[in-house]
Formats: C-alpha cells, sequence, structure tokens
C-alpha cells in the first residue's frame, strides 16, 4: 500500500491536521501566488527552492502532489510541472537531473533545437549525440572546473528557457538518495533562479550595447613614462533596460534518512542553509488523527485508546499505523478492535522496530513469486522493465505480469510509464530497506552476483551506465575478477562526464583489485586516470601518491615513464615545490627522450624553466627558455609543435615580468597571441588576451589594458567561460578605478559579484566585495564600505581563506582611519600583522605596517611612524608592489612635512610621483599633487602660487562625485593658502566646498559613525579654521566712520601696512584702527584671537600664535596657519620650547640675537628653526595673566627689525586694560564653569565618561575627598588662589566636582590601579599641608577614597544608575532610597544584593579607619567573614586607614 493512498482519506475529514493545512496553504502560495514562505524574509532574496524534511512515511510525497493541484485559482503564470524520483542507483551524478530535463525537452517538442545548442557540454554525459551530430559538429567543453560550471550552465539555460513565459515547478523525490553531484546542480539551479528574480534590484547593471565602445572612454597621453590615461571623459549614463516577464523557475524536493548518506546529508544540510532555500518539517499523526485511518481500513469504530496505543507505537507515522491496521485486518481480527489484540501485536515487535516487523509479516505472507520479484528490485534499486525481471526470475511475461499486479494492489509497486516504456520499482523507502533485511546478507549476495551476470550478458552491458552496475553488483557479491572490465569502462565514462568523485571512487576500488601480475595493462590505466582526475578535483597530494606507483611500475612504457614524469614535475610544480620538480626531471633517461619523440627535449626545457622561475632563479629561468627555443627550431610542423611553441613564449614573458621588463614580456606575449589565433584555440584565446590585458594594466597603459580586456570579454562569452569572464569583469573595473572612472567601475565590479555569485565561485566573492567597498570609502561612503567589508571578512571566514581575512581587514583598517577609530585601526593592524606573518603574506604585511606608520603619523610619535613607513616600502620593494610603493612615499613625505623637513619631503613625494604615473592611478596621483602642493607652500614666500597650481592639477583630475574625501582635502588647503595670503573671496569659496563635502560625507553616515568622523582631529583642526575665518571674516566688513583729532576718518577695511611703508607714517592712525578693531571684543579668546591679526597687519608674517598656561595647562589661546597644537605646542617641540623660554625669561627671543643661537643649541629640537626668522614676545595683563606671542616667517632672509619689536610693545601697552578686564572676567567664567562642577555637572558628565569607558577601553578612577571648610570656601568665593592651588594639586584628567558639604570628587579617566592608589596617599599629606596654609580646620582628618573601575567591571551598572550618590562612603546607607535605587529595574536581583552590600561594608570601613574588628562588630558578623567578604568584592582595607577621627 503506498504512502498517498494511505494519507488520502485522511484529507476527506472534517477536521483538517492544522500543521500540514498550513504547510499545504503555504507552499500553494509559494507555487502560485509568489508568496514568500519565511516569515519577515529579506525579498532581497527570494526563495526559489523548498526542501520538505520528514521520516519515511509521513507523507512527504502526497503534501507535495496537493500543493502542486490548483484550487481553482488563476496564478500569475501558466504551470509547468515535472517529476523525478531519485533512486538508490548507486548515486549516478546528475541521474535524476537529467532524466528530468530529457522529459522536460520532450514534452516540449524542443528536443533537437535545445540538444544541438549544447551539445559540445552534454556529449560528454550523452554519448548518443556525439553519434547524432558527428564529432566534427563539437567543440571542445572547457576543462576542470570550468567544465564543470559550464556543464551546470547549460543544464541551467535549458530550464530557463523551458521555464520563459510560465512558471516552471521541478520536483525531485527522496532527494537523500541522490549524490552530491546532483544536489550541487540543485544549489546551482535555486541560486540562479534566485538571482534572476532579484537582478531588477542590482544596480548599476550594464546593458550590453555598449560594452564594445566603453575602452573609447580612456584617453591615452604619450610622455617619457610612457602611455597613461592623464584624464577621464565622463562617461554617460546607462540606463537600465526594462525586465520581461521571463517566469519563473521553482525547485520543490523531499528527503529523509537514507542509509550510506552521509555525504548527502553533509551536501543536504548545506543547501538547507542557504539564503534562497526554505525546509519545511513535516510533523506526525496526532492520536486524534490516526483514528479515520484505521476505521477505513477496518471497516468499523475504534476506540480512542486504541487509536492512541497504535498511533504510540508507530510513533504517529501514517503510512506505519496503515500497514499495522491492513495486518490486523489481514489476520481476521474482528471489528470493534480489543486492546489485547493491539497489545500483542506491539508487544511481539520485541526489540526489533515496528517498521521491521510489520514489513516482515507481511512478505512472509507473500506468494514465493512475489516476493521474489520484490528481492530483486530492492537488490536493483532502480526502475525496471518487465523484461529484464522476467529474465532474472525466470519465469514467463504472463506470469510475471500477474505478480506485478497483485503487488501493485498490495501497494508495493510504483509504476512509471515514460514514452510508451513502462517501469516498475518499489513504492516506498520503507518497503525497500525491509526488503533488504528480509532477505539476509548470504542471500542478498547471492542474489547480487546472479543479477551481475545477468546484466553483463546483455547487449547493453558496455554502456557506462549499465556497466557501473554491473561493477557495483558483482563487486559487492564478491566476483572482482569479473567486475574490472566494467568499472574500467565506468571509470573512464565518469573521469569525462562531470563526476570526478565518483570516476575517483571506483578507481580506488580497482587499484585495490589489481595487485595480480596478470593485470598490468589495467593498473597502469587505473594510476594514470586516477592522478589525473585528482589532481583537476584539487587533490594534488593523493594525485602525487599515484602517478609515483605509476612511475615504480616495473616493466613500464618508456613513453608512458616520460609522461608521467612530466606529470610528476607539474605536480610539484603546483604545489610549490619546485626543487622536488627538478630532481624528477633530472631522472629521465636517454632512451626515455628518445621514446618520447623529437619535442621530448623542448619539452623538459620549458618545465625546467617555469620550476626555476618559481624558485625566483629568474636568470638560469631565462637561460632554459631561450635553450627551450633552440631546440624546438626546426621541428614547427611537428604535431604538438605550436602548442609547445606556446608554452615556450609564455614562460618567457612571466620571465621578462619577474625581471620587471614588461616591455621584453609583452613581445613574447604577442608572439603567443600570433600562434594561438592561428590554431583558433578560443578557451586559450580569452586566457592570453586577459593576461596581456593585466600586464598593460600593471604598467599603467589602461587605454591598450581595456582594449585587450574587451576583445577578451568577446572571446570568452562565445566560450561560455563565465569563471574567465568573471575576472574580466573584475580587471575592468581596476582600470576604471585607476582611471579616476567610480561609476563604471562600479559596474563592472557589480558584475563581476554577480556572476561569482551565480556560478558559486565563493572564493572571488571577496575579493570583488573588497573592490566595491574600497571605491565607497574613496567616494566617502564610509558606512556602505563598511558593510562591504564586513560581508568580506564572513563570506573569507566561510571559506577558511586567512589571506581573504587579512585583505578585507587591511580595507576595513583604512576605512577606520579615514574615520577616525583609532582603537578599532589598533585592534586590527596587530591582527594583520599577527596574521600576515604566521602565514607567510609579505605583501599584506608592508599594508599592515604602513597603516600602523600612518596611526603613529596621526599621534605624532613620528620616530615610530618612521620605522614603520620604512619597513612597508622595503617589503612592498621586495615584491614589487608599485601601488605601495608610491603610498609609502607620500606617507614619508607627509611625515617630513609634520617634522618641517620640506627639502627631504620634496625627494621623497618625487619619487613617489613617478611610481604613481607608472601605474596612471587618479587616487595616487591626486594625493601626490596634495603633498607638493604643502611642500611648496612651506618652502619659500612664493610658494603659494605653487602650492595653488598643484592643486588645481589635482582637482582637474578628479571627475564628477568621486574621491570626495580627497577633494575636501584639496579645497580646504587651497582655503588655507588663499586666507594666508588675504585672498578673501577665494578663501571663503574654497571653505565653503570643503564644509559642503564634510557635511555631505557625514548626511551619509549613521549616528555613530558621524561623531565618531566629526570628532577626528582633522575634521576638529577643519572646523576651528573655518570658525576662526569665519569670525576674522565678520571683522572686516566696514563699521561707521569715527572722526579723529586731525579730522580724518579710518575704515578697519583699509589695506594693511606693507613692508616698503615707513614704520613713521603709521601713526596715530594705526593705533586708532586697532584700538577700534579690538574693541569690539568681549571674549578674551576673540581678543586674542583679533589681537595676533592686528600685530600680523602691523608686522607682516604669515603663521603665528599666542600661548599662555591657563587651567592649569599650556596652550594656545590664539593661532594661525599653525597647523594641530600637538605637532608644535608641547615643549619639546622647538616652537612650544621658544614660547616657554621667552616667558620665563621675562624678555622678547628673536632669531639673530646673540643668546638665540645659545638657545638653539640647548634646545633638543632647536636646530630644525635653523633657516627661519622667529620672534617670541612674553606681556602680561594682570597677576592672573600672562602669555607669549610668536610670529614666524618661513626663511632667515626677512629677520625680524628691533623697529617691529618696539611697535609690537606700544600696541601691547594700548591694550594692556583692555585685557586685564577681560583676563579677569574670563577667570570667573572659567572657575563658576569649569573649575569645579556641581553635582549636576557630575551627574551629566557621568554619561560621557561612561560612553569614552565603553568606546575607548579605559578603566575609571575616581578620588572621593572630604576637606573639612571646603563647602564655607566655595559657597563665599573669598579665595579663588586656593581653588586654583587645589586644582593644581588634584591634578584631574577630566574635572572636579562638589557633591555637597565638605564632599569632592576628582574624576581621571584611564588611569591605572595602582597608580590611583598611590596619588591617594600622597594626596593625605598635600592636602594637609593646603590646609595649614589656608587656615581650614585642621582638627578633623582629611579623607581620600580610590575608586578604580576595570574595563567592563561588574560595578559599571551600579555607577551608572547611582551617578554621584555612589560617592558616599562615609554615610551610613539609607536603606529605603538604597532599595528605591536598585530596584529601578537597571540591576538583577544578584546585582543588587551585592552592591548593596558593599556600600555597608565600605560605609563602616570609612568610619572605623580601616579596622577590621571594629567594622565586624558594627556590621554584626565574624571577623573572618568580613576579611572573606573583602576579598569578594575587592575592597583593601589601606585605602580606610588613617580615617578613625572621622566620626568624633
Amino acid at each position: 500500500m503506498s504512502e498517498e493512498s494511505l494519507t488520502e482519506s485522511t484529507e476527506q475529514e472534517a477536521t483538517p491536521l492544522l500543521p500540514r493545512q498550513q504547510i499545504l496553504k503555504d507552499l500553494k502560495g509559494w507555487v502560485f501566488e509568489a508568496q514568500e514562505l519565511r516569515e519577515g524574509s529579506d525579498l532581497k532574496t527570494p526563495c526559489t527552492l523548498t526542501l520538505v524534511k520528514g521520516a519515511a512515511g509521513l507523507g512527504k510525497s502526497r503534501l507535495i502532489q496537493d500543493a502542486l493541484q490548483s484550487d481553482g485559482a488563476d496564478s500569475e503564470l501558466p504551470l509547468l510541472c515535472c517529476r523525478v524520483q531519485c533512486h538508490e542507483r548507486q548515486g549516478i551524478p546528475f541521474l535524476p537531473v537529467l532524466r528530468l530535463i530529457k522529459d522536460l525537452i520532450l514534452q516540449s517538442g524542443e528536443e533537437s533545437a535545445l540538444w544541438k545548442r549544447y551539445a559540445h557540454v552534454l556529449a560528454r554525459v550523452f554519448p548518443e549525440l556525439r553519434q547524432e551530430l558527428g564529432e566534427e559538429g563539437l567543440k571542445m567543453p572547457l576543462p576542470g572546473r570550468s567544465g564543470r560550471i559550464q556543464f551546470h550552465e547549460a543544464l541551467g539555460e535549458i530550464l530557463f528557457e523551458l521555464a520563459h513565459g510560465r512558471t516552471l515547478i521541478l520536483v525531485l523525490h527522496d532527494l537523500h538518495r541522490s549524490d552530491p553531484g546532483t544536489i550541487e546542480f540543485v544549489e546551482f539551479l535555486a541560486r540562479n533562479s534566485s538571482l534572476s528574480g532579484n537582478s531588477g534590484n542590482q544596480e548599476g547593471e550594464f546593458t550590453g550595447s555598449a560594452d564594445t565602445r566603453d575602452w573609447k572612454h580612456i584617453r591615452a597621453r604619450e610622455g617619457r613614462a610612457g602611455e597613461f590615461a592623464s584624464s577621464i571623459i565622463e562617461a554617460e549614463a546607462v540606463e537600465d533596460e526594462p525586465l520581461e516577464q521571463g517566469g519563473r523557475l521553482l525547485l520543490l524536493a523531499d528527503y529523509g534518512s537514507g542509509e550510506d548518506s552521509g555525504s548527502t546529508h553533509q551536501a543536504l544540510q548545506q543547501l538547507s542553509q542557504q539564503p534562497y532555500c526554505q525546509t519545511l518539517e513535516i510533523p506526525p499523526f496526532q492520536p486524534e488523527e490516526a483514528t479515520p485511518l484505521l476505521e477505513d481500513l477496518l471497516g468499523g469504530e475504534v476506540a480512542p485508546e486504541i487509536s492512541s496505543r497504535i498511533s504510540e507505537a508507530c510513533e504517529g507515522n501514517p503510512l506505519l499505523i496503515g500497514e499495522l491496521g491492513r495486518l490486523l485486518a489481514e489476520s481476521g481480527v474482528a471489528s470493534p478492535v480489543e486492546e489485547e489484540n493491539v497489545q500483542a501485536l506491539v508487544e511481539s515487535a520485541g526489540s526489533s522496530t515496528m517498521a521491521a516487523v510489520l514489513v516482515e509479516r507481511r512478505l512472509a505472507a507473500l506468494p514465493p513469486l512475489e516476493r521474489k520479484v520484490l528481492e530483486h528490485l530492492a537488490m536493483l534499486r532502480r526502475p525496471v522493465q518487465s523484461a529484464l525481471l522476467s529474465r532474472s526470475c525466470a519465469v514467463t511475461e504472463e506470469r510475471l505480469v500477474s505478480a506485478l499486479e497483485d503487488l501493485n494492489r498490495r501497494g508495493y509497486l510504483q509504476v512509471q510509464e515514460i514514452q510508451g516504456t513502462v517501469r516498475y520499482s518499489i513504492a516506498h523507502e520503507m518497503y525497500l530497506q525491509g526488503v533488504r533485511e528480509f532477505l539476509g546478507r548470504e542471500s542478498a549476495s547471492r542474489l547480487q552476483a546472479e543479477l551481475g551476470k545477468a546484466l553483463a550478458e546483455d547487449e547493453r552491458s558496455t554502456d557506462p551506465v549499465r556497466a557501473y552496475e554491473v561493477f557495483e553488483l558483482l563487486s559487492a557479491s564478491g566476483q572482482f575478477p569479473a567486475a574490472i572490465s566494467h568499472g574500467l569502462i565506468a571509470m573512464r565514462f565518469f573521469a569525462g562526464a562531470y563526476a570526478e568523485p565518483l570516476a575517483i571512487d571506483i578507481g580506488r576500488r580497482l587499484l585495490a583489485q589489481v595487485e595480480g601480475d596478470g593485470l598490468v595493462t589495467e593498473r597502469h590505466e587505473i594510476l594514470s586516470t586516477l592522478a589525473r582526475v585528482e589532481l583537476e578535483s584539487g587533490q594534488p597530494q593523493a594525485s602525487k601518491l599515484h602517478i609515483k606507483a605509476l612511475i615504480g611500475e616495473s616493466g613500464l612504457d618508456p613513453v608512458i615513464r616520460y609522461e608521467s614524469q612530466i606529470f610528476l614535475s607539474n605536480i610539484y610544480l603546483q604545489i610549490n615545490e619546485p626543487l622536488k620538480g627538478i630532481k624528477v626531471l633530472n631522472r629521465i633517461s636517454n632512451a626515455e627522450l628518445e621514446a618520447a619523440g623529437p619535442l621530448s627535449l623542448a619539452r623538459i626545457s620549458t618545465l625546467r624553466a617555469r620550476l626555476r622561475l618559481k624558485r625566483l632563479d629568474i636568470k638560469r629561468a631565462m637561460s632554459l627558455c631561450l635553450r627551450a627555443q633552440k631546440e624546438i627550431a626546426g621541428l614547427e610542423d611537428q604535431p604538438e609543435a605550436t602548442a609547445l611553441q606556446c608554452q615556450i613564449h609564455e614562460v618567457t614573458a612571466e620571465t621578462h615580468l619577474a625581471r620587471g621588463d614588461s616591455a621584453a614580456a609583452l613581445n613574447s606575449y604577442q608572439r603567443v597571441l600570433e600562434l594561438v589565433e592561428e590554431s583558433g584555440d578560443t578557451v586559450v584565446l580569452g586566457t592570453l588576451l586577459r593576461t596581456i590585458g593585466r600586464v598593460y594594466y600593471d604598467r599603467g597603459k589602461h587605454f591598450r589594458a581595456a582594449r585587450y580586456l574587451f576583445r577578451a570579454m568577446e572571446v570568452v562569452e562565445k566560450t561560455q567561460d563565465l569563471k574567465s569572464l568573471a575576472a574580466t569583469y573584475e580587471l575592468l573595473g581596476k582600470i576604471y578605478r585607476n582611471s579616476g572612472d567610480f561609476s563604471r567601475s562600479l559596474g563592472y565590479f557589480r558584475r563581476a559579484l554577480h556572476l561569482s555569485e551565480r556560478i558559486g565561485d565563493s572564493a572571488e566573492i571577496s575579493p570583488t566585495l573588497n573592490s566595491i567597498g574600497s571605491l565607497h570609502a574613496h567616494s566617502g561612503d564610509y558606512s556602505r564600505a563598511v558593510r562591504y567589508f564586513k560581508r568580506s571578512i564572513s563570506n573569507s571566514e566561510k571559506q577558511g581563506s586567512t589571506r581573504g581575512i587579512v585583505q578585507s581587514f587591511l580595507h576595513l583598517g583604512w576605512t577606520w582611519f579615514a574615520l577616525g577609530e583609532r582603537k578599532q585601526v589598533e585592534n586590527l593592524v596587530r591582527q594583520i600583522l599577527i596574521l600576515s606573518q604566521e602565514f607567510d603574506m609579505p605583501e599584506n604585511q608592508a599594508e599592515g605596517h604602513r597603516l600602523q606608520g600612518n596611526l603613529a603619523l596621526l599621534r605624532g610619535e613620528w620616530k615610530a611612524a618612521a620605522k614603520e613607513l620604512k619597513k612597508a616600502e622595503e617589503l612592498s620593494l621586495k615584491r614589487g608592489s608599485e601601488r605601495v610603493v608610491a603610498a609609502s612615499c607620500f606617507d614619508q613625505a607627509q611625515l617630513a612635512i609634520e617634522q618641517e623637513q620640506y627639502e627631504a619631503a620634496l625627494k621623497v613625494v618625487t619619487r613617489g610621483m613617478v611610481t604613481a604615473e607608472s601605474l596612471q592611478s587618479v587616487p595616487l596621483l591626486v594625493r601626490g599633487f596634495l603633498i607638493k602642493g604643502a611642500i611648496a607652500r612651506q618652502r619659500n614666500e612664493e610658494g603659494h602660487e605653487k602650492a595653488l597650481e598643484n592643486y588645481e592639477k589635482a582637482l582637474q583630475m578628479i571627475t564628477g562625485d568621486s574621491l570626495l574625501p580627497l577633494q575636501w582635502q584639496i579645497h580646504y588647503a587651497m582655503a588655507r593658502v588663499l586666507h594666508a595670503t588675504h585672498e578673501i573671496e577665494g578663501a571663503r569659496t574654497h571653505y565653503e566646498r570643503a564644509s559642503a563635502l564634510v557635511e555631505r560625507i557625514s548626511q551619509r553616515l549613521p549616528e555613530d559613525m558621524r561623531v565618531v568622523f566629526r570628532d577626528d582631529r582633522r575634521r576638529k583642526d577643519f572646523f576651528t579654521d573655518l570658525l576662526r575665518f569665519r569670525r576674522e571674516t565678520a571683522t572686516v566688513l566696514p563699521v561707521p566712520q569715527v572722526a579723529v583729532p586731525e579730522e580724518r576718518t579710518d575704515s578697519i577695511s583699509e589695506p594693511p601696512a606693507t613692508e616698503e611703508m615707513p614704520l613713521q607714517e603709521m601713526g596715530t592712525h594705526a593705533y586708532f584702527q586697532t584700538m577700534q578693531v579690538l574693541g569690539q571684543h568681549q571674549e578674551l579668546r576673540q581678543f586674542l584671537a583679533g589681537l595676533l591679526e592686528e600685530v600680523r597687519r602691523v608686522v607682516p608674517s604669515p603663521r603665528g600664535f599666542i600661548a599662555a598656561r591657563r587651567r592649569r595647562r599650556w596652550q594656545s589661546l590664539a593661532d594661525v596657519d599653525m597647523g594641530p597644537e600637538e605637532d608644535w605646542l608641547p615643549p619639546q617641540h622647538a616652537l612650544g620650547g621658544l614660547a616657554q623660554e621667552s616667558l620665563a625669561r621675562g624678555s622678547a627671543l628673536r632669531s639673530g640675537d646673540a643668546d638665540w643661537e645659545t638657545w638653539v643649541e640647548s634646545h633638543p629640537a632647536g636646530t630644525s628653526l635653523r633657516g627661519r626668522s622667529l620672534l617670541a614676545v612674553p606681556f602680561e595683563a594682570s597677576e592672573l595673566f600672562s602669555a607669549v606671542l610668536v610670529l614666524e616667517r618661513p626663511t632667515a632672509g626677512h629677520p625680524f627689525q628691533a623697529q617691529e619689536l618696539d611697535r609690537i610693545g606700544e600696541m601691547m601697552t594700548l591694550v594692556r586694560g583692555q585685557l586685564a578686564a577681560l583676563a579677569r572676567t574670563a577667570d570667573l567664567l572659567e572657575y563658576e564653569q569649569s573649575e569645579i562642577g556641581s553635582r549636576a555637572a557630575f551627574d551629566d558628565d557621568l554619561g560621557e565618561m561612561l560612553f569614552r569607558h565603553q568606546r575607548d577601553k579605559e578603566p575609571l578612577g575616581f578620588m572621593e575627598i572630604s576637606l573639612p571648610g571646603l563647602d564655607l570656601l566655595l559657597r563665599d568665593r573669598e579665595d579663588e588662589i586656593f581653588v586654583r592651588s587645589l586644582i593644581e594639586t588634584l591634578q584631574p584628567i577630566h574635572g572636579v566636582y562638589h557633591t555637597g558639604g565638605d564632599h569632592l570628587i576628582c574624576s581621571l579617566i584611564g588611569t591605572g590601579e595602582d597608580n590611583l592608589r598611590k596619588r591617594c596617599k600622597d594626596l593625605h599629606h598635600v592636602l594637609q599641608d593646603l590646609r595649614e596654609k589656608f587656615n581650614l580646620p585642621v582638627d578633623i582628618a582629611v579623607t581620600v577614597l580610590p575608586h578604580w573601575f576595570a574595563v567592563a567591571a561588574a560595578e559599571i551598572s551600579s555607577l551608572a544608575s547611582s551617578g554621584s550618590e555612589y560617592f558616599r562612603a562615609g554615610s551610613q546607607p539609607d536603606l529605603d532610597q538604597e532599595v528605591a535605587s536598585l530596584t529601578s529595574g537597571e540591576l538583577s536581583l544578584k546585582e543588587a544584593k551585592t552592591a548593596l552590600e558593599k556600600r555597608y561594608i565600605i560605609a563602616e570601613l570609612f568610619r572605623s579607619g580601616g579596622n577590621i574588628t571594629r567594622a565586624a562588630e558594627a556590621l554584626g558578623i565574624h571577623r573572618p567573614q568580613l576579611s572573606n567578604l573583602l576579598k569578594r568584592h575587592d575592597i583593601r582595607k589601606e585605602d580606610f586607614e588613617g580615617d578613625s577621627g572621622r566620626n568624633s
């Protein structure tokens, strides 16, 4: 009885099986209405494959059959369905799919057209095509993995064409009986169907019409460095063509568990995890659902308890429930059924399964012939015709037909009729397994031998598939000698029929049986075929073992031995062991050379050259190439001479490339191209054209590279080599990227990505994802770039590719670096360097050192930066990576600029520009012009024009919206130059453009990235300069005219005094103008910025600054064109040291004075000031404010004069009063606003501290201080000097906060625990001395308590929820308040209990002064118990010692 007939009656009941009905409804919606099966599914990945999973007998096939029956509703497209059963025919690859496709073609009536179109690919699987079309009409299919992809593509194209204009559903039953090759193709088909359904969402897809002319968009220019693309014509937008309704192709399969299917089940598991696949699991019957089925079989009512007992015994399997019911009926059990009968039947199973018992009992009741037919079908494991069964069972056709009809009636058989041919097979897997178990091992072996011999006598026994069946039957029965010939036939066929794993399996089994002397020829063939197929399948080590075994055979033909040694050398070449390959070639004898023919010497020389080249022995490799050319001279008429000549010239070209002579390499490649074009080998031609294109690309000749690549694309499309086509797209994308045409580049990268996904080439997906992400990063779309890089990392992890992971890390690291995520970059660069060193990836190691060097440069660690960048350049020079060489040169030039070594910077950047021009990489060239502009700007006063010229060149190279970050840098640099030369309008234009670019980049980022991006030092410097420019230019507006005693009116917009104007002519009107401008400022920093500008107007100088020590630190209060403060203000730098020296002396320092040279020699960085004119002038406004003014001129040829120093002194005297008032106001404001914060300020700032703690992974430290008398002082504001002294004593890293009374909190971010505790102990004595100095009460002890929070410490949650209330160590906790705080929902019960316990312990230790005994008594616990609690909560009693007087 079939599974379908057993479950059919259940569907007629009034109460349906809700889980099954829901699955059925979902399947119908998916098939007929294109509804997604998955809840919340990603519509970008349509589901095209549904797997129905369940144990044998649960009704999977019937469910699928019902799902394909329309309920009368019209579907969107006409429906065509084809079903095929997978049989255990020992896993012949693609057999179910091929049978299905063949049936579809016959149904559609397009047999000849579709077969002939893909005949050259399918002929390997269908040998009859060679007979029908002839050998001459067939092209050679692609070799290796490319051939397998081509085969998949051919089958897929046939199916997609049959699906055109309709919904084609392919149903595969019992997919677990198939082979991994079939499942691989199912995955390919489902993936391509999903991709084709999503093709409308592919951004940037091109139409094919413009492809052949795309190369004309690249314009070449001749020069000394060779051809390179200097500018790119902006590509016209190519719109997507509207998609037609092309139809749908869906796959529906069911599977369960089968025997000997470990590899198949692993493939099924991987298939079910794909995004386009959905798995539906069929639930078993419930007891109430089994009742109608039993009543139908038994012809009467069945009690619920009996139905429940039967359902439980059968585990809810409807097929078993039906079998048990039929068995009860056939045994004559009266209705109603009694529970005793059922119980007896169930108990009779014993240790066996119910399925085995039921099938065994039913088989035992069958007549002998019927049972014999089932046994033969179980051993054959495939549908067979009645004629074969008649011969194997030795009965007449009439008697056999009668037995078949009886078996069909009993539900044991499945009958198939295709094209008038009827075939029979066992209906269900449960019956199949039951028959095998019933038969027994010995009987099964005898039957397999009989069937094998019977099939071997058939005239079709030499058919490869039938030969494989004979081989399986005979070898399973131990008839190995008779099985060998059929195994050889099968192995030869499957080795060339895209079934390499099966061919390898057959070969290894045959090899174990041909040890005798009488089968030498067969053994040689098996070893040779195994080695070849294993190497093609990516198993070089196994291939090496078998070919070495063949070489070691005695009596081997010399020609075979010669070819085997050549083959072994190629294996060593592939596995990177060239020295072993050379030794193998050295062992070839003269007799073998003579037997191999006249080309044998040239072949050996060519292979030796490859092996020497692999060892980087370039000189010997070239010598061998020349020898091979001499050896083949005069033998051009030999059959294999042309192919060998191509190899010789190809190795010669590769050797020239290794020497760095690309011109000579191209000459050799051109010779190969001529030979290949004459031979007509399109597969080799496509590869060769792409290789030549890559050489031109590496030389920076994008115009010629594109021409060859577009020609390669045309050839590859004809050969249907999709893997090669994807590589061509990838290279074209790189060409357009380097040419600056990001739009076209992105289009080709997306094509390559789409094609790689289509053919399942996961290894090439990550590089393409990195290329796309890199484009987005160059365009400033960092968020999208990060997504691509992370997806690339995920893909590489799935593939187990360490190289792919490291390359993705590099791209991600540079993106984080551009954003300003320094911590992320640190983590990544550490992993990059570790992995690249461990796994020998020097090219990635060079880029890792370069990234680390740039990070050090950004931090101002110049020595470390120089070391890393130099190492990066050395490694990249060894590898010949010119792009990294150029980038490293630019990085070193930037470092030299930061160190103010402009001559050295010019030399390095010039070297980098030469390399960048040879590569013709637009991003590199733009960066080079940027650095040249920065150098020109600093070298001399006339350098501004040269700088602007370089910046203009950089801008001209950028087209459209590409390279937005570089555009921002260019506009920012131009704005600074124009601002310094007082070209206000030009500066305003470029500042606004730069600001718009920053805003545009920011808008593309999510909030967290946007904050990091804008908070980066590079953007902060820009915004600082922009705000200063806007503030300064606001003062250039005309103001109302004011009369002066001489009855003259002056406007502040008058041009500044020049060097030629006599100083005496700058009289009253100049002073009045200065006072008029500065009088408008009401804030100290604005006043000082205006003062600096006025001083620069009177004493011309391109840059300068005003610095002072305020709020306990040395800081810049105003500067012009100085750059980041950390690069010049600290005293270890020359300018910062000069300012502090002048301030300490209280007198001016001027280059050229008597004591100038003395100071220059004494300062570590003083020599960097030679050749520059500098002036440092100290000034003060009150006892609270003193500062220093520093001016600089870039050359020593224009020194500052004594008259100019006098003029500055006069100006300082004029503004002294206003400066004193502003300084006093600023002091009060700073004191009130930021010197000591309030409790509310602490709670507000705590959020920022916790954010930095989490983001930067820095510990938090707090000092909780009790200073008696503090409250009175702070309330009355009587002594600001005390406050200043207190702050200088505490030296907070973040801030000091007064939380009430005598209580202070000092926060220190990033401090270590030991350092914090040491500072607390030191402060006891310092604060005591401070109290005595300011007459504060000294009879009450000062308390300083440390609180340290490690990264991710559990106490952080308590701190976050409590805020300033957390620091109340000296007060007994209020129980109600504590409970209310701890039960706010932010802490778990365990965390709340721990926090409250710790608070009580700290409070008692605080009052007891660290006395453990007293604290334990107050807490009501024993001393040892308190000691254990101190360890658990990490509390140190030493932190509380000396505070016992606090509670007095």
